[in-house]
C-alpha cells in the first residue's frame, strides 16, 4: 500500500476515484473522510479543483476578481471598448475570455 497526500489536481487525474479518500479537517481534527462523487481518472483538473478541493472556481482569485472588475468598469463606461479588447490579449482561452468577448459583443 502507498499513501500520497496532495493538493495537485493534475496528480488526481491519474487516480481512479476508488483510490482517493478526501479528508476534511477542522483546525485540529479530521472531521470526515469521503470518496469523490465523480470519476477522477482522466478528469479535467478544473473539475477536481472545484469538486474535490472545494475551490469556488478553478482559476486563481486574483485573476477572477481583476477580470470581473474590468467587465464591470466596461459596463459602467469607465473604460473603453478598446481597453477591454486590449485586456483580452492577456487573458487565456476559456471561460473568462468568453466573458470578456461576450461583454464586447454586448457593447456593439
Amino acid at each position: 500500500h502507498l499513501l500520497i497526500s496532495t493538493h495537485s489536481s493534475i496528480a488526481l487525474t491519474d487516480a481512479h476515484s476508488d483510490d482517493i479518500i478526501r479528508i476534511e479537517r477542522d483546525d485540529i481534527n479530521t472531521q470526515r473522510a469521503t470518496k469523490p462523487r465523480f470519476q477522477t481518472f482522466g478528469a479535467d483538473p478544473s473539475d477536481i479543483m472545484v469538486h474535490i478541493f472545494d475551490a469556488p472556481q478553478p482559476n486563481g482569485e486574483y485573476s477572477v476578481q481583476r477580470i470581473k472588475a474590468r467587465i464591470d468598469e466596461a459596463r459602467q463606461g469607465r473604460i473603453t471598448k478598446g481597453e477591454l479588447e486590449q485586456d483580452l490579449k492577456f487573458i487565456a482561452p476559456g471561460y473568462w475570455s468568453y466573458r470578456v468577448r461576450r461583454e464586447l459583443i454586448r457593447q456593439q
